[in-house]
C-alpha cells in the first residue's frame, strides 16, 4: 500500500514547489542559513498543502478518471486506495501543512491557506473552464512565490509577479496542447514564447534590477531562458503529435535549469561572497 501512498501524493510534483525558492535566490541580502533552513521548511509545508490539493482532486474526480485511459491507473480511480484511506491521508497532509505553515509564520500560513482555497474552486468550478483554468494554475504558481517572500521577509517585486504568472500560464498551455492540439492554443504558445523571455530580458536591464544586484551583467542569464523557450517550440512544432514536452524529466531542460541557476549565483552572488 505505501507505494499508491505516495503516488497519490505526487512527490514528483513537489518540484513546483521549488517556486517558493525564487525570492530567496533573487534576494541576496537575505542569503543567510536561517533564512536558507525557514525556505526549505516552507518548501515541505506548501508540499503538504499541494498534496492534500491532489487528493482533494482525485477524490472529486474519481468517476471520470476512471473512463480515461491514463488517469484510470492513478492509486484511487484504479481501486488500490480506499475512500476511508483517502481522507486519512487527506487529514494528514492538511494538518501537517498546515501546523508547519502556522510555525513558520502567520503571513505565510495565510498564503498556503488561500491556495488550498483557491484550488478547491478550481476543482469544483473551473477546472472544465477553458483560459480560466489555465489561469488559476498560474496564480497558483504566484502563490507559491509570494509565499516564498513572506518566509523570508521580502517584498515581492511585480516583476517576480508577472513573470511567474505569464511563464507557468505558458506552461499549463504547453501541457494541454500537447494532448489536445488546439490552435487557439498554438497561437498562444507562439505569442508567449516571445513575450515571456522578453519580459525577463526587460527585468535583467531595468535600472532598478541592476542597482539592486550591483551588476551589469545578470542579462547574462537571458541565454538559459532564450534557449529554453527555442528548445520547447522547437519540439512542439517538430515533433508534433507525441507527448514529448516534459518540464521535469526531460534532461535538456534539467540543463538549461542547471544553468540559469548557476549563473544567477556566480554573477549576483559575487557581490555578497
Amino acid at each position: 500500500m505505501l507505494k499508491y501512498i505516495i503516488s497519490e501524493v505526487r512527490i514528483k510534483h513537489w518540484l513546483k514547489n521549488l517556486f517558493i525558492f525564487a525570492p530567496f535566490i533573487f534576494t541576496p541580502e537575505k542569503w543567510s542559513f536561517d533564512n536558507l533552513i525557514l525556505i526549505v521548511a516552507g518548501f515541505f509545508a506548501f508540499s503538504f498543502m499541494a498534496s492534500a490539493v491532489y487528493i482533494i482532486n482525485d477524490l472529486h474526480d474519481a468517476v471520470e478518471d476512471k473512463l480515461d485511459v491514463i488517469n484510470r491507473k492513478r492509486p484511487y480511480a484504479s481501486g488500490k486506495l480506499s475512500k476511508k484511506t483517502m481522507y486519512l491521508m487527506l487529514s494528514g497532509a492538511l494538518f501537517i501543512g498546515s501546523l508547519s505553515a502556522l510555525l513558520i509564520n502567520i503571513p505565510f500560513f495565510v498564503i498556503a491557506e488561500s491556495y488550498l482555497i483557491l484550488n478547491i474552486f478550481y476543482t469544483l468550478l473551473f477546472e472544465k473552464i477553458k483560459y480560466v483554468n489555465y489561469s488559476i494554475v498560474a496564480v497558483g504558481f504566484v502563490l507559491r512565490v509570494i509565499a516564498g517572500c513572506a518566509v523570508i521577509h521580502a517584498q515581492p517585486s511585480i516583476w517576480i509577479v508577472l513573470i511567474t504568472f505569464v511563464l507557468t500560464y505558458y506552461v499549463s498551455v504547453v501541457k494541454v496542447y500537447i494532448r489536445e492540439k488546439v490552435k487557439s492554443d498554438k497561437i498562444q504558445i507562439e505569442v508567449l514564447s516571445v513575450i515571456t523571455p522578453l519580459l525577463y530580458i526587460t527585468y535583467t536591464f531595468n535600472r532598478q534590477t541592476i542597482a539592486h544586484f550591483g551588476t551589469d551583467y545578470i542579462f547574462l542569464t537571458s541565454i538559459p531562458v532564450i534557449v529554453g523557450f527555442i528548445y520547447t517550440f522547437y519540439k512542439i512544432t517538430r515533433e508534433g503529435g507525441k507527448d514529448i514536452v516534459n518540464f521535469f524529466t526531460d534532461k535538456y531542460y534539467w540543463s538549461v535549469y542547471f544553468l540559469w541557476l548557476v549563473g544567477i549565483l556566480i554573477i549576483i552572488g559575487k557581490k555578497y561572497f
